[in-house]
């Protein structure tokens, strides 16, 4: 029980560095986060997935999703930029890939994208 209260107070202690600031920077965070930031926006009625791209030199997630409501367009978020809105059918994931990677890294190729 007081390792319980001493890993609460912890937690609620104003720490100088936080796992979402951190987070980015760290090798191999790109899922985690995508994962987080999709949930994020689920949890705020947002339809979101997260998308896996293999090219042939890496392997990113990011985040795909719809936005606004109203007249839903398709936009992929990734940490390293600003969203995107792609012209692919929701539901094409090699497609939004191939797209995200003209726009932002024009000499490489979709080896295969899949969402989580």
């Amino acid at each position: 029980m007081v390792l319980l209260a001493t890993l609460l107070n912890g937690c609620a202690a104003r720490l100088p560095v936080t796992l979402a600031q951190r987070m980015p920077h760290a090798p191999n965070s790109c899922l985690p986060v995508a994962i987080i930031t999709a949930e994020t926006l689920k949890s705020n009625d947002i339809d979101s997935r997260v998308l896996i791209i293999h090219t042939g030199t890496f392997s990113h997630a990011t985040v795909v999703y719809l936005f606004p409501r109203e007249q839903p367009q398709v936009w992929v978020w990734d940490m390293e930029g600003p969203p995107l809105q792609v012209s692919s059918a929701w539901t094409d994931a090699n497609s939004i890939s191939v797209q995200w990677l003209q726009e932002t890294l024009p000499d490489e190729f979709v080896v295969a994208a899949r969402f989580l």
